[in-house]
Parts: structure tokens; sequence; C-alpha cells
């Protein structure tokens, strides 16, 4: 891989993180354009260098959120929750968000949620990784997840929050993160739509969306850690640091973005150009 065409993956990577549209798709597609026959061997674990770019612009976004979870676990905060467990899970009067519950209870959702994505991705790893090189696959999840971001018109969301009973909503919420390890199918569409579709608020149901990809990329690190370390000593250092600072600069504008995309109800809108790309990927490639 180039420098140039690091940086193109790495832009590609931090736009479609975070938008509706799947990075894993793009990043299949624009290797399959490529004319680098190796690079299609770091495509995997290259991505996976990108998603840690995004990752960084996720924990600098949501630094606030961050900080609020440490202290939702100090001691102090822990000693009721932990008199009362179900006081975590079970629906409770709301307050504000400087109550320790609500970064507690988002962080039981969290763990919950990141049980399905976390299952599919041991047990099926190589299976995943093969789907990367089918272009017919790839093309049919691009027109799932239209059909999921256009069921959003009609789902938009009510008032349930984290103070709403929630468990059955993660685990559902995580159904959906874990079928969008395929390329083609946005994870980011699929969680917030899944939020939408439960009756989440909308700044809530994007919020989650985002603080929910952090284990699921951290994850994913993990399970490509010796791919990486082989790519990197026979593609370079230099060209993942690219790929790792564009997708850290691009997915933290495009977090922003999607943040008022999703308040004004439009994430359906995504939904035209996954269906444009999908017809092209099994038309043309």
């Amino acid at each position: 891989m180039t420098v140039i065409e690091s940086v193109i993956f790495g832009v590609v990577q931090g736009l479609t993180e975070f938008l509706p549209i799947s990075s894993s798709g793009h990043l299949a597609v624009f290797h399959q354009l490529s004319a680098s026959a190796s690079a299609s061997d770091a495509l995997v674990p290259m991505g996976v260098i990108a998603h840690l770019g995004t990752l960084l612009a996720v924990l600098i976004y949501f630094r606030h959120d961050l900080l609020m979870f440490t202290k939702a676990i100090v001691p102090s905060a822990l000693s009721s929750a932990l008199r009362k467990p179900s006081m975590l899970v079970k629906g409770i009067e709301a307050t504000n968000e400087e109550d320790p519950r609500f970064h507690q209870r988002i962080l039981m959702m969290i763990a919950i949620g990141s049980i399905p994505a976390a299952a599919i991705g041991l047990l099926f790893k190589d299976h995943i990784e093969s789907a990367f090189s089918n272009v017919k696959v790839i093309g049919a999840m691009f027109l799932l997840t239209t059909a999921i971001l256009f069921l959003t018109k009609a789902f938009r969301g009510r008032g349930k929050t984290v103070w709403h009973a929630f468990v059955l909503d993660a685990l559902v919420i995580g159904a959906f993160q874990a079928i969008a390890i395929m390329p083609g199918i946005s994870r980011s569409g699929a969680t917030i739509a899944a939020a939408l579709f439960l009756g989440f608020r909308k700044d809530f149901a994007a919020r989650f969306s985002f603080l929910l990809s952090i284990p699921a990329i951290a994850g994913a690190f993990l399970l490509e850690f010796s791919d990486i370390a082989h790519v990197l000593n026979n593609q370079g250092v230099l060209e993942a640091l690219f790929v790792f600072v564009s997708a850290f600069a691009v997915g933290y504008v495009a977090i922003a973005a999607l943040l008022k995309v999703v308040g004004r109800g439009k994430l359906h809108l995504f939904g035209f150009y996954c269906l444009a790309i999908g017809i092209a990927t099994l038309l043309f490639l």
C-alpha cells in the first residue's frame, strides 16, 4: 500500500465508520478496485488500524462521558448500587446526568450490548474475513443497510432513555451490531436504527451507538493483533501512521455531522447512497 493509498484508506474509514454507509464495505470495495495485489492481504489488519484512529476520535469526542464513567465506578458511587443491583437495570424515575446511576446504567447497556458482537466475532472470524473478497455479499449487505435506513423514517424514536428497563433493548441493539460485522452493513446505521425502532430518543440512540463502538473496535484490534504486526513488517509503519491519522481526523468531523443528522430525523437519507453503491457493486465489480 502506497502513502497515497494509505491516506485515502484512512479518509474512507474515518468518513464511513460513523456515517451510516458501512466503512467495512467501502474498504472492501476500495481494495477490489486497487491495482495492488498485496494490498488485499492487508485489508483486515489495515482496517483495524484505521478503526483505532476512529476509536481515538470517539474517545476524545465523548471525553466527558468517559470522565463520568470513571466517577461512576469509584467505590463511593458503586456502594448503593452494590447493595441493590437491580436498581442498575430495572426502570426507575429519571434524574439528571450528574446522578452516578446514569453512567452506571450506560455502562451496563454497553456490557450487555457487546455480548452478541463478541460471540459472533470469535466464532465466525474466518468466515467474516472471507466475505471481504466476495463482491456479491458486499453488494447485498449494502442493500440490507438501505432497507434498515429507510425504515428509520417510520421509527423516529420516542422518549426512551437509559432510565427505562433496558436489558432486552441492549441485547437487541447488540444483535444489530453483531450483524454489522459483515462488510456492507453499517455498524452505526444498524445500532442507531435499532435504538430508534425500540423507542429510544434520537440523541440518546446516536450517543449510545458511538459509546458501544468502543469495546467493539478494541475487540477487533485484539483479534487481529498478530496480523497487524505482520502487515507492519511488510507494509511499513509510515503507511499505517497515515491510515491512523487520517481516519482519526475525518472520523472526528463525521461524529459531529451524524449527531446533527440524527437529531433532525434525516438518517434515512443515507439509504439512497447505500442503494446506489449496492447496485453499483453488484453490477460493475
